[in-house]
Protein backbone atom coordinates (compact mmCIF):
# COMPACT_ATOMS: atom_id res chain seq x y z
CA UNK A 1 0.00 0.00 0.00
CA UNK A 2 2.86 2.63 1.11
CA UNK A 3 5.62 2.57 -1.05
CA UNK A 4 9.51 3.64 0.33
CA UNK A 5 11.90 4.25 -2.48
CA UNK A 6 14.68 1.76 -2.26
CA UNK A 7 17.88 4.66 -1.62
CA UNK A 8 15.36 5.21 1.73
CA UNK A 9 15.48 1.87 2.74
CA UNK A 10 19.36 1.97 2.31
CA UNK A 11 19.80 4.90 3.92
CA UNK A 12 17.54 3.53 7.41
CA UNK A 13 19.15 0.11 7.48
CA UNK A 14 22.86 1.82 7.44
CA UNK A 15 21.58 4.43 10.34
CA UNK A 16 20.56 1.56 12.13
CA UNK A 17 24.01 -0.52 11.53
CA UNK A 18 25.76 2.62 12.66
CA UNK A 19 23.39 2.83 15.96
CA UNK A 20 23.80 -0.49 16.80
CA UNK A 21 27.40 -0.24 16.44
CA UNK A 22 27.61 2.91 18.79
CA UNK A 23 25.51 1.13 21.63
CA UNK A 24 27.62 -2.25 21.75
CA UNK A 25 30.72 0.21 21.78
CA UNK A 26 29.74 2.11 24.73
CA UNK A 27 29.00 -1.07 26.47
CA UNK A 28 31.78 -2.52 25.82
CA UNK A 29 33.38 0.21 27.33
CA UNK A 30 31.60 0.80 30.27
CA UNK A 31 32.60 -3.10 30.87
CA UNK A 32 36.27 -2.47 30.95
CA UNK A 33 35.31 0.30 32.71
CA UNK A 34 34.11 -1.94 35.76
CA UNK A 35 36.22 -4.26 35.17
CA UNK A 36 39.40 -1.81 35.22
CA UNK A 37 37.89 -0.75 38.78
CA UNK A 38 37.48 -3.85 40.35
CA UNK A 39 40.82 -5.18 39.50
CA UNK A 40 42.16 -1.94 40.15
CA UNK A 41 44.89 -3.41 42.74
CA UNK A 42 46.78 -4.95 39.69
CA UNK A 43 47.34 -1.62 37.98
CA UNK A 44 47.85 0.54 40.75
CA UNK A 45 50.52 0.70 44.14
CA UNK A 46 48.64 3.56 45.57
CA UNK A 47 48.26 3.65 49.11
CA UNK A 48 44.17 2.01 49.52
CA UNK A 49 43.25 5.24 51.37
CA UNK A 50 43.99 7.36 48.25
CA UNK A 51 41.57 4.81 45.89
CA UNK A 52 37.81 5.19 45.40
CA UNK A 53 35.23 2.87 46.64
CA UNK A 54 35.27 0.53 50.11
CA UNK A 55 35.64 -2.72 47.54
CA UNK A 56 38.88 -1.36 46.62
CA UNK A 57 39.99 -0.58 50.28
CA UNK A 58 39.17 -4.19 51.39
CA UNK A 59 40.86 -5.93 48.42
CA UNK A 60 44.43 -4.91 49.35
CA UNK A 61 43.88 -3.58 53.20
CA UNK A 62 40.79 -3.17 55.22
CA UNK A 63 39.29 -0.45 56.62
CA UNK A 64 38.98 -1.96 59.19
CA UNK A 65 42.58 -2.32 60.43
CA UNK A 66 42.82 1.38 61.09
CA UNK A 67 39.53 2.92 60.86
CA UNK A 68 36.97 2.99 64.24
CA UNK A 69 39.03 0.52 65.78
CA UNK A 70 40.03 2.27 69.42
CA UNK A 71 37.91 2.55 72.52
CA UNK A 72 38.39 6.05 73.70
CA UNK A 73 40.30 5.09 76.81
CA UNK A 74 43.70 6.35 77.36
CA UNK A 75 44.55 3.68 79.59
CA UNK A 76 43.25 0.64 77.21
CA UNK A 77 45.74 -1.53 75.06
CA UNK A 78 44.60 -1.37 71.33
CA UNK A 79 46.18 -4.36 69.62
CA UNK A 80 46.37 -6.02 65.91
CA UNK A 81 46.88 -9.94 66.38
CA UNK A 82 47.51 -11.60 62.66
CA UNK A 83 47.14 -15.53 63.01
CA UNK A 84 47.91 -18.18 60.87
CA UNK A 85 47.47 -21.46 61.72
CA UNK A 86 49.89 -23.92 61.71
CA UNK A 87 49.76 -28.01 61.28
CA UNK A 88 50.77 -29.60 64.13
CA UNK A 89 52.58 -32.54 62.07
CA UNK A 90 55.30 -29.86 61.60
CA UNK A 91 56.35 -29.81 64.88
CA UNK A 92 56.77 -33.56 64.83
CA UNK A 93 60.57 -33.01 64.69
CA UNK A 94 63.02 -30.38 66.08
CA UNK A 95 60.46 -27.65 67.19
CA UNK A 96 63.28 -24.99 67.58
CA UNK A 97 63.49 -25.60 63.70
CA UNK A 98 60.46 -25.13 62.80
CA UNK A 99 60.25 -21.64 65.35
CA UNK A 100 63.57 -20.68 63.47
CA UNK A 101 62.01 -20.91 59.93
CA UNK A 102 58.65 -18.83 59.98
CA UNK A 103 61.39 -15.95 62.75
CA UNK A 104 63.54 -16.23 59.71
CA UNK A 105 60.88 -15.31 57.19
CA UNK A 106 59.75 -12.63 59.13
CA UNK A 107 62.97 -10.98 60.03
CA UNK A 108 63.60 -11.28 56.22
CA UNK A 109 60.58 -9.14 55.32
CA UNK A 110 60.85 -6.46 57.98
CA UNK A 111 64.37 -6.07 58.18
CA UNK A 112 64.47 -7.46 61.55
CA UNK A 113 67.55 -9.20 62.96
CA UNK A 114 66.91 -13.27 63.17
CA UNK A 115 69.42 -13.34 65.89
CA UNK A 116 68.02 -10.75 67.81
CA UNK A 117 64.70 -12.36 67.48
CA UNK A 118 65.30 -15.37 68.55
CA UNK A 119 68.28 -14.02 71.08
CA UNK A 120 65.04 -12.36 72.64
CA UNK A 121 62.30 -15.44 72.71
CA UNK A 122 61.52 -16.79 76.12
CA UNK A 123 59.09 -19.90 76.71
CA UNK A 124 56.51 -21.02 79.02
CA UNK A 125 54.78 -24.29 79.82
CA UNK A 126 51.01 -23.60 80.96
CA UNK A 127 47.90 -25.24 81.83
CA UNK A 128 44.35 -23.62 80.60
CA UNK A 129 40.96 -23.92 81.35
CA UNK A 130 38.06 -21.89 80.77
CA UNK A 131 34.63 -21.01 83.21
CA UNK A 132 31.42 -20.57 81.44
CA UNK A 133 29.25 -18.43 84.04
CA UNK A 134 25.95 -18.42 82.03
CA UNK A 135 23.87 -21.08 84.27
CA UNK A 136 25.22 -20.08 87.78
CA UNK A 137 26.22 -16.44 87.69
CA UNK A 138 24.05 -15.10 84.87
CA UNK A 139 26.16 -13.45 82.59
CA UNK A 140 25.84 -15.35 78.94
CA UNK A 141 29.04 -14.35 77.27
CA UNK A 142 31.40 -13.67 79.70
CA UNK A 143 34.26 -16.39 79.27
CA UNK A 144 36.63 -16.41 82.18
CA UNK A 145 40.39 -18.29 81.56
CA UNK A 146 42.79 -19.57 83.89
CA UNK A 147 46.36 -20.38 82.86
CA UNK A 148 48.60 -21.82 85.24
CA UNK A 149 52.53 -21.44 84.67
CA UNK A 150 54.16 -24.88 85.16
CA UNK A 151 57.47 -23.79 84.27
CA UNK A 152 59.59 -21.60 82.01
CA UNK A 153 59.64 -17.54 82.28
CA UNK A 154 56.77 -17.07 84.27
CA UNK A 155 56.91 -20.31 86.48
CA UNK A 156 54.65 -20.40 89.68
CA UNK A 157 52.54 -17.52 88.26
CA UNK A 158 49.03 -18.07 87.44
CA UNK A 159 46.64 -15.78 85.19
CA UNK A 160 42.81 -14.87 85.26
CA UNK A 161 41.20 -12.83 82.62
CA UNK A 162 37.58 -12.34 81.31
CA UNK A 163 36.92 -12.26 77.93
CA UNK A 164 34.25 -11.57 75.25
CA UNK A 165 34.08 -12.05 71.30
CA UNK A 166 31.99 -9.24 70.05
CA UNK A 167 32.95 -9.86 66.26
CA UNK A 168 32.08 -7.15 64.23
CA UNK A 169 30.48 -4.61 67.44
CA UNK A 170 33.36 -2.46 68.34
CA UNK A 171 31.22 0.09 70.85
CA UNK A 172 29.63 -3.20 72.19
CA UNK A 173 33.10 -4.36 72.87
CA UNK A 174 34.30 -0.82 74.87
CA UNK A 175 31.18 -0.70 76.43
CA UNK A 176 31.91 -4.00 78.57
CA UNK A 177 32.00 -3.56 82.61
CA UNK A 178 35.45 -5.07 82.90
CA UNK A 179 37.39 -2.94 85.96
CA UNK A 180 39.56 -4.41 87.55
CA UNK A 181 39.08 -4.91 91.66
CA UNK A 182 41.48 -2.03 93.34
CA UNK A 183 43.15 -4.66 95.41
CA UNK A 184 44.87 -6.08 92.53
CA UNK A 185 46.16 -2.87 91.43
CA UNK A 186 49.45 -2.95 93.07
CA UNK A 187 53.13 -3.85 92.49
CA UNK A 188 52.37 -7.57 93.50
CA UNK A 189 50.13 -7.79 89.60
CA UNK A 190 50.21 -6.80 86.45
CA UNK A 191 47.13 -5.72 85.12
CA UNK A 192 45.61 -4.57 81.73
CA UNK A 193 42.39 -3.98 79.69
CA UNK A 194 42.74 -4.74 76.23
CA UNK A 195 40.65 -4.52 73.15
CA UNK A 196 42.09 -6.77 70.23
CA UNK A 197 41.38 -7.14 66.62
CA UNK A 198 41.96 -10.67 65.39
CA UNK A 199 43.04 -10.49 61.86
CA UNK A 200 42.32 -14.55 60.16
CA UNK A 201 42.99 -14.85 56.59
CA UNK A 202 38.85 -15.08 55.77
CA UNK A 203 37.59 -13.09 58.60
CA UNK A 204 38.12 -10.44 61.30
CA UNK A 205 36.61 -10.02 64.95
CA UNK A 206 36.92 -7.87 67.87
CA UNK A 207 37.47 -8.99 71.62
CA UNK A 208 37.67 -7.01 74.85
CA UNK A 209 40.03 -9.06 77.57
CA UNK A 210 41.06 -7.51 81.56
CA UNK A 211 43.65 -9.71 82.74
CA UNK A 212 45.60 -10.21 86.22
CA UNK A 213 48.92 -11.27 86.33
CA UNK A 214 50.61 -12.74 89.57
CA UNK A 215 47.57 -14.66 91.08
CA UNK A 216 49.45 -17.71 93.33
CA UNK A 217 49.62 -21.02 91.15
CA UNK A 218 46.65 -22.93 91.06
CA UNK A 219 44.29 -20.69 93.46
CA UNK A 220 40.86 -21.86 93.18
CA UNK A 221 38.22 -20.21 91.63
CA UNK A 222 34.93 -22.32 92.23
CA UNK A 223 31.97 -19.66 93.45
CA UNK A 224 30.91 -17.05 91.39
CA UNK A 225 32.14 -14.31 94.41
CA UNK A 226 35.65 -15.64 93.23
CA UNK A 227 35.87 -13.95 89.58
CA UNK A 228 33.82 -11.20 91.16
CA UNK A 229 36.32 -10.08 93.49
CA UNK A 230 38.58 -9.73 90.41
CA UNK A 231 36.42 -8.03 88.12
CA UNK A 232 33.02 -6.66 90.16
CA UNK A 233 31.43 -4.98 87.51
CA UNK A 234 31.02 -7.76 85.17
CA UNK A 235 28.17 -9.09 87.25
CA UNK A 236 25.02 -8.28 89.47
CA UNK A 237 25.05 -10.48 92.02
CA UNK A 238 22.77 -11.27 95.17
CA UNK A 239 24.08 -12.19 98.55
CA UNK A 240 22.96 -15.69 97.31
CA UNK A 241 24.00 -15.74 93.78
CA UNK A 242 27.75 -14.67 94.94
CA UNK A 243 28.30 -17.92 96.98
CA UNK A 244 27.14 -20.39 94.11
CA UNK A 245 29.13 -22.88 93.33
CA UNK A 246 30.39 -23.18 89.59
CA UNK A 247 29.16 -26.61 88.63
CA UNK A 248 32.18 -29.25 86.37
CA UNK A 249 30.55 -28.60 83.80
CA UNK A 250 30.59 -25.06 83.12
CA UNK A 251 34.32 -25.99 83.13
CA UNK A 252 36.35 -26.69 80.45
CA UNK A 253 38.72 -29.39 80.20
CA UNK A 254 42.15 -28.48 81.16
CA UNK A 255 44.66 -28.06 77.83
CA UNK A 256 48.49 -27.66 78.23
CA UNK A 257 50.49 -25.49 75.66
CA UNK A 258 53.74 -24.67 75.00
CA UNK A 259 53.88 -20.84 73.84
CA UNK A 260 56.99 -18.96 72.49
CA UNK A 261 57.21 -15.59 72.12
CA UNK A 262 59.91 -12.92 71.44
CA UNK A 263 59.04 -8.76 71.44
CA UNK A 264 60.55 -5.72 69.98
CA UNK A 265 59.84 -2.94 67.58
CA UNK A 266 58.85 -2.93 64.05
CA UNK A 267 60.86 -0.52 61.85
CA UNK A 268 58.25 1.47 60.69
CA UNK A 269 57.71 5.59 60.49
CA UNK A 270 56.78 5.53 64.20
CA UNK A 271 58.57 2.29 65.63
CA UNK A 272 55.59 -0.13 66.67
CA UNK A 273 55.99 -2.51 69.60
CA UNK A 274 55.34 -6.24 68.46
CA UNK A 275 54.85 -9.66 69.98
CA UNK A 276 55.61 -12.72 68.20
CA UNK A 277 53.75 -15.83 69.49
CA UNK A 278 53.55 -19.62 68.94
CA UNK A 279 50.98 -22.02 70.82
CA UNK A 280 51.78 -25.41 70.59
CA UNK A 281 49.39 -27.75 72.13
CA UNK A 282 50.79 -31.11 73.92
CA UNK A 283 48.73 -33.68 76.17
CA UNK A 284 51.31 -33.45 79.19
CA UNK A 285 53.18 -31.27 80.58
CA UNK A 286 56.50 -33.60 80.48
CA UNK A 287 55.38 -33.65 76.40
CA UNK A 288 55.36 -30.28 76.00
CA UNK A 289 58.96 -29.31 77.79
CA UNK A 290 60.53 -32.15 75.99
CA UNK A 291 59.22 -31.19 72.91
CA UNK A 292 57.58 -34.64 71.40
CA UNK A 293 54.36 -35.49 69.97
CA UNK A 294 52.40 -32.69 69.73
CA UNK A 295 48.62 -33.09 70.44
CA UNK A 296 46.75 -33.70 67.15
CA UNK A 297 44.95 -29.98 67.61
CA UNK A 298 46.18 -27.37 64.80
CA UNK A 299 49.06 -24.73 66.54
CA UNK A 300 49.08 -21.09 65.91
CA UNK A 301 51.51 -18.74 64.78
CA UNK A 302 50.73 -14.91 65.49
CA UNK A 303 52.21 -11.36 65.51
CA UNK A 304 50.44 -8.56 67.59
CA UNK A 305 50.99 -5.10 66.74
CA UNK A 306 50.46 -2.80 69.53
CA UNK A 307 47.94 0.35 68.27
CA UNK A 308 48.31 2.31 72.00
CA UNK A 309 49.94 0.66 74.69
CA UNK A 310 50.48 2.96 77.32
CA UNK A 311 52.29 0.58 79.62
CA UNK A 312 54.70 -0.61 77.08
CA UNK A 313 56.03 2.17 75.28
CA UNK A 314 54.38 5.88 75.17
CA UNK A 315 55.48 6.55 71.40
CA UNK A 316 52.84 7.98 68.67
CA UNK A 317 50.01 6.50 67.54
CA UNK A 318 51.02 4.25 64.09
CA UNK A 319 49.89 6.02 61.28
CA UNK A 320 47.97 4.27 58.16
CA UNK A 321 51.16 3.23 56.20
CA UNK A 322 52.49 1.92 59.31
CA UNK A 323 49.61 -0.04 59.68
CA UNK A 324 49.40 -0.93 55.59
CA UNK A 325 52.83 -2.28 56.02
CA UNK A 326 52.26 -4.25 59.08
CA UNK A 327 48.81 -5.66 57.16
CA UNK A 328 51.14 -6.31 53.91
CA UNK A 329 53.82 -8.11 56.12
CA UNK A 330 50.79 -10.64 57.35
CA UNK A 331 49.90 -11.00 53.69
CA UNK A 332 53.85 -12.34 53.14
CA UNK A 333 53.62 -14.55 55.85
CA UNK A 334 50.29 -16.25 54.47
CA UNK A 335 51.57 -16.60 50.82
CA UNK A 336 54.55 -18.17 52.41
CA UNK A 337 53.18 -20.76 55.01
CA UNK A 338 49.23 -20.34 54.51
CA UNK A 339 47.03 -21.02 57.18
CA UNK A 340 46.49 -25.10 57.75
CA UNK A 341 42.83 -25.73 57.11
CA UNK A 342 41.60 -22.20 56.16
CA UNK A 343 43.94 -20.68 53.23
CA UNK A 344 42.62 -20.58 50.69
CA UNK A 345 39.23 -19.13 51.27
CA UNK A 346 36.15 -20.98 50.04
CA UNK A 347 32.59 -20.41 50.04
CA UNK A 348 30.54 -16.88 50.20
CA UNK A 349 31.20 -16.92 53.95
CA UNK A 350 35.33 -17.20 53.99
CA UNK A 351 36.37 -14.67 51.27
CA UNK A 352 39.92 -13.88 51.28
CA UNK A 353 40.26 -9.92 53.40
Amino acid sequence: FFFIPAHVMDTRIVVRGVRERIVMSVVFLVLCMILFYFNMDRYTSRPPHMTRGPTRARKTFPEFIWRNSSCQDDGMVNSIEYQLKIDHHLFEGNRNDVISEFVSFFASITGLSHYDIMHNGYWNCLEEYEVKTLHTCGHPRHTFRIRNYLSGANQTMSTVDVKVNAFGNITWACAQPFEIAPQYRNENFYVFDKLEHDVLPCEHRYSREARIHGIPLRSSFSTCGDFENMFPKAFKLTKDTRRKVIPTEDRKSTKIWYSWKSEGFLPTTRPIKFALDFTIRYNTQEEAESGTAPSKANSEFSFRVFKHAPRYYSASAPTEEDLFQTYMWYKRMLDEFGSFEEFPCEGEEKKEL
